[in-house]
């Protein structure tokens, strides 16, 4: 099994960001370490 790659999610519509984060969700290779609703907060 291969190290997983972390993800950040940066979008500023809240829906956009779940929807993303429980697709992701679903690939084990993918892991989200934080959801950001713009860059500062990302950062």
């Amino acid at each position: 099994m291969t190290k997983p790659v972390n993800c950040i999610i940066v979008d500023d519509e809240a829906l956009a960001r779940e929807v993303l984060e429980n697709h992701l969700d679903k690939i084990e290779s993918i892991h989200v370490i934080a959801s950001c609703k713009n860059a500062l907060e990302a950062f």
